[in-house]
């Protein structure tokens, strides 16, 4: 909704509330009575036993609650932990010895909340599983769960998704450790990561007691029931030190026609696959196998792959025509490593291309390694790849043999691009000299760190036919520069002050609250944070300055956003609504 005018935004804020409140809803189950003791297991299991929206009264402070089995979800259940902060007040634990929630053809939605300790053959936290199943995680921390014990295929260390859908936002999974997916392990369900972090997860394991250990965060096999096709969606996301033997030591992602990927304003740095017990690996951060990749606006730095790709793989093995074709665009690919432990390993030390078609597009791929072949780029053309670059710059990569591929192997084409001296040309008639790039990637603005220009680089206005923005978001005016980085250019503001919020009004207790509040530079939009007093907590997009809310006493509090980052919430103010939106609008809904 953040590009819709403000009218259409109230609408469609008011249409969504006017659904939710016509049918009927379940009264929210409260867990506790105010103090810590009267949170039990006891109390959680009653609470959840009938669905719908479960909140916790357990006082002011942190509560674990410790689980002897799994809660078995078979229908419609939001559990709300409270609080601002991300991973909320409560925390409920696996004690190491018990998958936390099984969910069978239901929605289940996790907000404010910390799973931990979590431990099962099928998704240490969670195993969603039915056609219809959906699961919604917002604000929520998954820590320390492990699936590794039963060498099972779906064994992701925290989630474990067979067919339905996947949806996270806001949200931490760090040490967690599985056989597919160190954090997540997904089979044929589209999914949706925003604005979340993947820290220290780690699918190793599953290279060394079977031919598995895929993403070391995320394994995707597929992102929609057969033929149906789905989306693969990551975005505004981070991927840190993380782990796998085999492929993709951050993300891996096998596709079906006509399923889809893309991946957005993202960072990558320090993962690492490990060869796996047949002497393979690939992709020290992400691997894509089959179908369409869009990766733009993304930062790959110190990964690495102790065979191909340190930090990039795309592979093509099944073909449709048109689906195979990838685009990478506006990326800073810098410090990565495809070292090799057997005499015939480590190509590609920045990007590797096996089958398919790409287009790579203004991207920075500077200072990686390769042991044996292709310290930027390496590219398979025996299998068929088609690689075109475009306003490209390929500069101080190194092998680690005599070999002259040291910015490139393989075939490419394209044009207006530049790489530095040293090994043959990547295209016939290259640009060759000194781009003149800083030593390390910094924060020039922009949401990630890039890796600039520095006054004189020949890279400036070399390039022609270049997205409308640079990786940071900053517009290029007149003739482009060659890579991810525009000389010159200004970055749009990624980081907001919090709004404060001066007062709320709701005339006669009615939905409708209007809120006042001092305007924030470099803001597109506004979102509010309304917790009732039983713990549920809605984010809602601000249109005319006005929300609307259901009965209930509130705390409200404001962030600003752009299309690039949101704030922190600000402070908080109250609000009490006593009539319900149903009530008052019952003759629009009539209609």
């Amino acid at each position: 909704m953040k590009h819709l005018s403000s009218l259409v935004r109230w609408l469609t804020i008011v249409g969504i509330c006017f659904i939710w409140t016509a049918t009927p809803v379940r009264a929210a189950s409260v867990v506790g009575d105010g103090t810590p003791a009267s949170c039990t297991e006891a109390a959680l299991r009653a609470a959840v036993a009938g669905g719908g929206l479960v909140t916790f009264n357990c006082g002011p402070q942190p509560v674990t609650i410790t689980l002897s089995r799994q809660l078995e979800l078979r229908q419609n259940t939001e559990i709300d932990g409270g609080g601002p902060q991300q991973g909320g007040r409560v925390t409920l634990s696996g004690g190491g010895r018990t998958r936390i929630i099984w969910l069978y053809d239901a929605t289940l939605t996790i907000r404010n909340l910390t799973l931990i300790d979590g431990r099962s053959v099928e998704g240490g936290a969670i195993r969603s599983a039915g056609l219809n199943s959906q699961v919604f995680i917002y604000n929520s921390i998954f820590r320390n769960n492990d699936s590794t014990a039963g060498t099972d295929e779906e064994g992701g260390g925290a989630i474990s998704m067979h067919f339905g859908k996947l949806h996270i936002e806001d949200s931490l999974f760090e040490q967690n450790r599985g056989i597919n997916g160190g954090a997540i392990y997904n089979l044929r369900c589209p999914i949706t990561v925003l604005r979340s972090t993947f820290r220290n997860n780690d699918s190793s394991i599953g290279g060394v007691v079977a031919n598995f250990g895929f993403g070391g965060a995320i394994y995707n096999d597929g992102a929609g029931q057969q033929g149906a096709g789905g989306q693969i969606i990551i975005r505004d996301s981070i991927f840190a030190g993380n782990k796998a033997r085999n492929f993709g030591g951050a993300v891996y992602s096998y596709l079906y026609y006509p399923d889809r990927s893309e991946v957005e304003r993202s960072f990558f740095a320090d993962n690492i696959v490990y060869l796996n017990s047949n002497n393979r690996a690939s992709g020290g951060a992400l691997m894509h196998h089959n179908g369409p990749l869009t990766l733009r606006d993304s930062t790959f730095v110190n990964n690495r792959s102790e065979d191909a790709g340190g930090a990039i793989v795309i592979a093509q093995s099944v073909f449709h025509s048109g689906w195979n074709r990838s685009t990478l665009t506006n990326l800073t690919v810098v410090g990565n490593r495809a070292d090799a432990q057997n005499a015939d390993k480590g190509g590609g030390g920045g990007l590797y291309f096996n089958g398919g078609q790409a287009t790579v597009i203004n991207v920075t791929v500077a200072y990686n390694y390769a042991d044996r072949l292709g310290g930027g780029i390496y590219n398979t053309s025996s299998n068929g790849a088609d690689v075109e670059l475009r306003n490209v710059i390929i500069a101080g990569n190194r092998l680690g043999s005599a070999h002259d591929s040291v910015q490139c192997f393989g075939a490419f084409r394209g044009s207006r691009n530049l790489q530095s001296p040293e090994g043959r040309d990547c295209i016939s008639g290259i640009t060759r000299t000194d781009p003149r790039l800083e030593a390390a990637v910094a924060d020039h603005g922009g949401p990630l760190p890039t890796l600039a220009l520095l006054a004189g680089s020949p890279a400036i206005d070399a390039g022609a036919d270049c997205p409308s923005f640079d990786q940071r978001g900053a517009a290029r005016v007149g003739a482009c520069d060659l890579g991810a980085f525009e000389y010159g250019g200004t970055a749009p503001v990624n980081r907001l002050d919090p709004p404060t919020l001066v007062g709320l009004s709701s005339k006669n207790g009615g939905p409708l609250v209007h809120l006042s509040f001092n305007p924030v530079a470099g803001a597109v939009w506004y979102e509010a944070e309304a917790q009732r007093d039983d713990g549920a907590t809605w984010v809602l997009t601000v249109a005319n300055n006005t929300i609307l809310l259901d009965r209930g006493r509130y705390a409200v509090r404001l962030r600003a956003c752009n299309d690039l980052v949101c704030s922190a919430f600000g402070n908080s103010v109250s609000v009490e609504v006593t009539t319900a939106p149903f009530t008052s609008f019952a003759p629009l809904v009539a209609r």
